[in-house]
């Protein structure tokens, strides 16, 4: 699968199945996370995560989780 456009970010916190925080930009930022799996071993804070925009007005976030 290729990818266009991903943006870096640091990992912070696991929310729920569905969202995360990461820190993006010196700021904290809502995303979602596509695995509703457990994931503990990579969603680890301070990891380096790459994230997809998504756009969308129906969208609680720009920006889904894509690798970690």
């Amino acid at each position: 699968m290729r990818y266009d456009s991903l943006v870096e970010a640091r990992f912070l916190q696991r929310i729920n199945r569905f969202a995360a925080t990461v820190e993006l930009g010196g700021s904290e930022s809502l995303v979602h996370v596509a695995n509703s799996g457990r994931m503990r071993e990579l969603l680890v804070t301070g990891r380096r995560v790459l994230l997809r925009p998504m756009a969308g007005n129906y969208r609680k976030t720009a920006f889904d989780l894509t690798l970690v």
